[in-house]
């Protein structure tokens, strides 16, 4: 059971246990004010309330801290890069969008230590849409590569060849590229983009729905963060 904590710092009303919906996903939500000498307390009591509710992970506000309360507890978060990686096509055309660069016109790189499913649902998606694509994954790639130039006539692209947005899934990354995002299980780093969907830009929340299917097809769109 997905649960919420929703910080109201001043507020000093009960501590109870809500149910709520986003998006149509339903989940159990505590309202509690952190701050304060008793805010820990508060926050425990609010963490109690959610376990017996059956919760087990849980979506928290940015900048959270206080995870070893929460798992103390049983509370963990919800993992975010199965729901980017799943989302890698669609990140690197919101990319080539940005840059102006239409994908009929772009050689796109995919760089990951095998083809797996992740690397090669990307590749798939993309291949009718692109000019081409840099397929470098020492465990696959060429079986892949040899797959997408018979069924979209896609021609191989040579690896090292400069590409204006390359999406790194694991392995040695690239030597040449433009911009690069990587979706790695031992470092993510999106390049200031962020997923939103409609008003909702928070990823554990988008994830959440993603694995429960309330993300419609289309809805789903990656913007430059601008600092």
């Amino acid at each position: 059971m997905l649960g919420r904590l929703l910080f109201t710092p001043g507020e000093r009303t009960p501590i109870r246990l809500e149910r709520e919906q986003i998006k149509g996903m339903c989940l159990y939500q505590v309202r509690t004010d952190p701050t304060g000498w008793l805010g820990g307390r508060r926050l425990d009591k609010g963490a109690r309330l959610l376990r017996r509710g059956g919760v087990t992970r849980i979506l928290v506000p940015e900048g959270f801290d206080r995870w070893d309360r929460l798992r103390r507890r049983g509370l963990h978060p919800v993992e975010t890069l199965p729901f980017l990686r799943a989302q890698g096509a669609r990140l690197v055309l919101d990319a080539l969008a940005r840059q102006g660069i239409a994908p009929r016109c772009a050689v796109v790189g995919l760089y990951g230590q095998r083809a797996d499913r992740d690397f090669a649902r990307a590749a798939r998606i993309l291949a009718p849409q692109v000019r081409g694509l840099v397929l470098c994954a020492p465990s696959g790639g060429e079986e892949l590569a040899r797959a997408l130039q018979w069924e979209f006539g896609l021609p191989v692209r040579p690896a090292g060849e400069y590409t204006p947005v390359c999406l790194w899934l694991g392995g040695a990354g690239p030597e040449r590229g433009g911009e690069v995002f990587s979706l790695r299980e031992d470092g993510v780093d999106l390049a200031g983009f962020f997923p939103k969907m409609e008003e909702i830009d928070h990823l554990p929340t988008l994830a959440a729905l993603w694995e429960a299917g309330y993300i419609p097809e289309g809805k789903l769109t990656f913007f430059k963060r601008e600092t």
